[in-house]
């Protein structure tokens, strides 16, 4: 459902729509910071499948 920012303010009252925008820009704030370290933004699923292929490596019966 797509709605404009002026029929946001018949739905929802000022507060919401404050507490939104901070959110926003706090999230736009932190994408950029971490934007070139992917050190920082991996996902826990990525690095789990990563312990398991490496589990599997290193664990192999046969070179």
């Amino acid at each position: 459902m797509q709605v404009s920012p002026t029929a946001l303010y018949l739905i929802f009252d000022n507060s919401y729509i404050r507490q939104t925008m901070d959110v926003m820009e706090e999230r736009l704030k932190f994408t950029v910071l971490l934007r070139d370290r992917p050190d920082l933004v991996d996902h826990y699923s990525a690095r789990k499948q990563s312990a398991q292929e490496l589990s599997k490596r290193v664990n192999q019966h046969s070179i």
